[in-house]
């Protein structure tokens, strides 16, 4: 079988190498094109960038030789050692003004001299670097001009009110170095033909040549320089040029000014032109074409040998990536032993035979990896249900069974921490992918926050609707701060996350596995606590250990005021009946469960109670009735809403089903009622002679209207204002017996006793407590 395999060994090496250097030839091919394409660009571009390039440069340096010198020339009026005194006086004070505009002249490179002229005895004098003259004698001997008479470049200068700047032209014949010099002529402030006050700078031609021949670093050309008025102030002509370079500017004025090439002594010149923004002077540049071709020429000549070394280089790496990637299959399928199913796949290539001994054996690990992964997942949720149950016999049994069975005993302590989604009832309208999905995620979010802390495992417990999180930690004093600090920041990530709101209820620290059990209900425990405090909280059970065995204390008055406003229809005075029982149950905080017996055994007694007066009632509501409590009920507000509202039904129903509308007549007795009840001569007789209507009207339509019989109504209010006034005053029984309109004391005994549970005086001794 080896041998067969050593037959076969260059087909997919060949497929690689060719692999390859197709890939290599492909980029070759694109890069070199786009390359060469640029290539092209570039060099068709290069002789404009090259001179604008250049032109910019001679532009920059000229504009800022011409600052300097107008910074100077700012900066000599300011100079104490010049003034007006001083010039005129002579003598020393002279020499050390010469000195002084020496050391200006020194300073810059591009300035041969400098000279500063001013009005003296109706005559214009020059102090320069060698002395003193007049302006006249400054001109002719110093700087004589071939081009222009003496007393007209005096009058110009004289007369110049702004910087300006004279063309370069040749010095005297008598100079041998037959150089050119300019003048840079600049007014000062206060300056005028009559009393001129200038400064004079006197540049050589050699200056200008050289700060251009730097510029062009080698390059041949013509620069022209020309003022405002498009005449030539200096010219440069650099390389073995021929021809007239005022020939030539000549025939480039005379040219449009778009024009970007000229031809000229037989060869093509690029011409690029510049326009000062700062004094609207212009600068041009002619430069010979053909001095780029040569660089074009090397160019490409360099980029054809480099496409070609590339190639050979691309040719060898290729040769050696095929082999480097063809050895591993070459040791791999060596190395396997083929089955039937194999041996086709061995004639046709290595890759072949390893890919499907990889897709077998990786088809294998997958199934025993899923089967491991189930097994110790389910393994593990089975432990802890069992843990949390208190089975430990049970838990034990499957202890051995798990691939870490001491992933809980590692810290000496133990706490449960439950998770309870709020508002379950939209949970549980979500599709059941979507809800596994939540669950899934809240687990890993306690998993991870868990490992910050300790270690643990979480489960889902479906018949407490929540998430329980036993984890086994070291105790410290910082726990009872840690503890609601990580539950507080998993659910916050959690809602960030997946939009859905917790609560979270954390149980006691216990030593022992065994009261693993126990933790989980004290959890459980105070999570209900959302029913006062809300969701979206962390409950402790030590906050809420002292109200777990607490008994409801049941005030009857609040249940008696309920009963009647609903008989009564009065609306507001039910919702207040409701929001007071609320109330009470806030304060005593009981259970939850216990909260919602009070809650079913108000609205039984309730029913039953409205039942008596109207036996349509019960069909009418049985519905609502059912469903009132049927549901789950999270939070106190939420019961109290419910009720509220299913009382304004009945309060609506009862409404409908009164004999008579006629409310007037209610509040009229209602009222009479109220002013007389503390007399004891107050009978249904009285009161149907006040309101002339007979006495067993009174009492039927009384009883209709409100559930209660006239006297029945009378006897309440005054149970309720001698309970007043047993919470309220010191007086007697026997003085609140006749003030509240009893007649027997023992009589009035007796029915407080049966109404409260209790005597008046155990009643007064009970709200003092209170109190």
């Amino acid at each position: 079988m080896s041998l067969a395999i050593k037959e076969r060994l260059s087909i997919r090496f060949y497929k690689y190498f060719i692999s390859y250097t197709i890939l290599m030839m492909i980029i070759l091919l694109i890069l070199g094109s786009l390359l060469y394409g640029k290539l092209q660009d570039m060099l068709s571009d290069n002789v404009e960038e090259v001179s604008t390039s250049i032109l910019s440069e001679v532009r920059n340096m000229t504009e800022n030789r011409i600052k300097e010198m107008d910074r100077i020339a700012l900066e000599i009026p300011h100079n104490t050692k010049f003034t007006p005194y001083l010039l005129a006086n002579g003598g020393y004070d002279s020499y050390q003004m010469v000195r002084n505009i020496r050391s200006y002249a020194a300073g810059n490179s591009f300035v041969y001299d400098i000279a500063l002229a001013y009005s003296y005895n109706e005559e214009v004098q020059i102090l320069n670097s060698r002395g003193s003259y007049s302006l006249t004698d400054f001109l002719q001997r110093q700087y004589p001009s071939r081009m222009q008479g003496s007393d007209i470049l005096q009058q110009q200068v004289i007369s110049s009110q702004v910087p300006t700047m004279f063309p370069m032209t040749p010095l005297a014949p008598s100079d041998k170095t037959n150089e050119k010099s300019s003048i840079y002529v600049y007014p000062l402030p206060g300056s005028s033909s009559k009393a001129p006050r200038l400064v004079l700078f006197l540049i050589r031609d050699q200056q200008f040549v050289g700060m251009v021949k730097r510029v062009f670093n080698g390059y041949e050309g013509y620069s022209f320089l020309l003022d405002q008025d498009q005449t030539l102030l200096a010219s440069t002509n650099l390389g073995s040029l021929n021809g007239n370079s005022e020939d030539l500017l000549d025939e480039i004025i005379h040219q449009s000014p778009e024009a970007l090439s000229i031809i000229w002594d037989n060869q093509s010149l690029s011409l690029v032109r510049v326009t000062s923004e700062n004094n609207g002077w212009t600068y041009i540049l002619a430069m010979p074409q053909n001095q780029f071709l040569q660089e074009a020429k090397e160019l490409k000549r360099m980029f054809m040998l480099t496409v070609f070394g590339i190639f050979a280089f691309g040719l060898f790496l290729s040769y050696s990536f095929a082999r480097i990637q063809y050895r591993p299959w070459r040791k791999l399928a060596s190395a396997i032993k083929p089955n039937e199913g194999m041996q086709k796949s061995i004639r046709a290539d290595e890759y072949s035979l390893v890919t499907k001994a990889f897709d077998f054996l990786a088809h294998e690990n997958s199934i025993l990896n899923s089967h491991m992964k189930t097994r110790s997942r389910l393994l593990k949720e089975k432990y802890i249900h069992h843990l949390l149950q208190g089975e430990i016999t049970r838990m034990k049994e499957i202890e051995h069974l798990l691939d870490s069975p001491s992933f809980l005993t590692v810290n000496p302590y133990y706490v449960v921490v439950i998770f309870k989604v709020d508002e379950y009832r939209l949970y549980e309208m979500k599709t059941r992918s979507h809800r596994e999905l939540l669950i899934f995620g809240l687990i890993n979010i306690v998993e991870e926050i868990i490992g910050e802390i300790g270690t643990g495992h979480c489960i889902e417990l479906p018949n407490l609707r929540s998430v329980a999180a036993v984890i086994n930690i070291n105790d410290s004093e910082d726990m009872k701060e840690v503890l609601p600090y990580q539950a507080r920041k998993a659910i916050e990530v959690y809602e960030q996350y997946y939009n859905q709101s917790l609560t979270a209820g954390i149980g006691s620290l216990y030593d022992s596995l065994e009261r693993v059990g126990l933790t989980l209900r004290e959890a459980d425990q105070a999570a209900q606590y959302r029913y006062y405090l809300g969701g979206g909280r962390v409950i402790t059970y030590a906050s809420v250990k002292d109200k777990v065995s607490r008994q409801y204390i049941y005030r009857k008055d609040i249940g008696d005021r309920l009963i009647l406003s609903l008989k009564q229809a009065n609306r507001s005075e039910m919702e207040q009946g409701v929001r007071e029982i609320a109330a009470s149950l806030l304060e005593q905080s009981v259970t939850p469960e216990k909260a919602n017996e009070v809650w079913v055994n108000i609205t039984t007694t309730v029913m039953n109670s409205l039942y008596e007066m109207n036996e349509d009632l019960m069909e009418f509501c049985q519905g609502d009735l059912r469903q009132l409590f049927e549901d789950d009920i999270e939070q106190l507000n939420e019961v109290e809403l419910r009720l509220i509202d299913f009382y304004n039904k009945l309060c609506h129903f009862l409404e409908n089903q009164r004999e008579s509308k006629n409310t007037a007549l209610l509040n009229q007795l209602i009222e009479l009622v109220k002013q007389r009840y503390r007399e004891n001569t107050i009978s249904l007789d009285t009161i149907a002679t006040e309101v002339s209507l007979s006495p067993s009207y009174v009492t039927r339509y009384f009883k209709d209207q409100t559930g209660y019989s006239l006297i029945q109504y009378i006897d309440m209010l005054r149970m309720e204002e001698a309970k007043k006034l047993l919470r309220t005053t010191n007086m007697k029984i026997a003085d609140i017996i006749d003030q509240t309109g009893y007649v027997d004391g023992s009589n009035f005994r007796r029915k407080f006793r049966k109404k409260e549970g209790m005597t008046p005086v155990q009643y007064r001794k009970l709200s003092s407590i209170k109190e």
